[in-house]
């Protein structure tokens, strides 16, 4: 039986990477042999054990060749540069008619076998049947093509708030989230950008895209400070990409009567914050939330890293070799650099 080697997360807490069979590919599925897997910060949670919206499954960022095809797939051929969405909705149920995909009860069935950190992966025909398998340009590297999940999550984000180019937006976080919703912003004209990050290294990266001002939430009252920038009116979006749950009080206070705030990043589960909810409601708040995103996403995320619209080159701090993964993990957890990625 030939093995190959993968990190599976045993528990809570318990990541190894282990030799397993190689995955089995039945008549309608394809096994891919994985070039590179971003780490995520939904990665580390579920490693941590606060993360239980899907299987337990790691990686999910990920880009490789397709190494072997079942009889029933078409389309697709042996040396395919692919990416692989990991997660596909049914297309026909109350949630897909009505527009909210993700919500799919089938949607986080679905996953990569054994995961998406791993020398080779079985991609299932469910996946490929709804468009979850993509092609990737010869022109784009697989390293480029890791960040296709990611963008095309932050691409959702911003449809589900509507952005104009008129409006004057704040983004909480800038880390690897917070650079593409930059971009994606700058993409759309949007001139009026503030963004509230502790890390001097982060706001480094960002400063290769443009911003209005950015502000260090420990240092001064963020609030305040863009209040004043608005001449007390506030921001007309607020785009929060931390999983720190303080941000959304600080949020809900910095954009303006009448505006919108868009909750991207996932804190920990069973996170509890206190909301002045009468304020919300007599302020007309409009709280949005977004998460994950479709194969409609993912194909033009697909073309705006190929086109270099976006730019992710510059994004990637840190890489690794599979047996390096606890350093990889550790890198993401500590905060250091800005995009992780393991590489094979």
């Amino acid at each position: 039986m030939i093995k190959v080697k993968a990190v599976i997360l045993k528990s809570p807490g318990v990541v190894e990477c282990e030799e397993v069979p190689i995955p089995k590919i039945d008549s309608g599925d394809v096994l891919i042999k994985v070039k590179a897997s971003g780490v995520c910060g939904t990665d580390i949670e579920k490693i941590d054990g606060l993360y239980t919206a899907s299987k337990q499954i790691i990686g999910h960022e990920v880009s490789g060749i397709i190494l072997d095809v079942g009889e029933d797939v078409k389309n697709y051929k042996i040396g395919d540069r692919v990416f692989p969405h990991h997660h596909v909705p049914c297309y026909n149920c109350n949630y897909c008619n009505k527009g909210s995909e993700t919500m799919c009860l089938k949607y986080r069935l679905s996953n990569f076998d054994p995961g998406g950190f791993s020398e080779y992966l079985k991609f299932d025909r469910w996946n490929i049947e709804r468009g979850g398998l993509l092609k990737i340009p010869s022109k784009m590297t697989f390293e480029e093509a890791s960040f296709i999940e990611p963008l095309a999550c932050c691409i959702r984000g911003l449809k589900r708030i509507n952005i104009q180019k008129s409006e004057t937006v704040a983004i909480l976080g800038l880390g690897t989230i917070g650079i593409l919703f930059l971009q994606l912003l700058k993409n759309k004209n949007v001139s009026n950008i503030f963004i509230s990050e502790p890390s001097q290294e982060k706001l480094g990266y960002g400063e290769m895209f443009g911003f209005s001002r950015a502000f260090n939430p420990y240092s001064i009252d963020v609030v305040d400070v863009i209040k004043q920038e608005t001449k007390g009116v506030g921001v007309d979006v607020v785009i929060v990409s931390t999983s720190n749950p303080a941000s959304l009080s600080q949020a809900i206070n910095m954009v303006r009567k009448g505006g919108r705030v868009c909750l991207f990043g996932i804190p920990p589960k069973n996170t509890f914050v206190n909301v002045n909810f009468s304020g919300l409601v007599t302020d007309e708040i409009t709280l949005i939330t977004s998460n994950a995103a479709t194969e409609k996403e993912t194909k033009l995320s697909l073309k705006q890293i190929s086109s270099k619209k976006i730019k992710v080159n510059g994004l990637i701090s840190h890489r690794y070799q599979l047996h390096e993964f606890k350093k990889a993990f550790e890198t993401v957890k500590t905060g250091v650099g800005m995009k992780t990625i393991i590489v094979g």
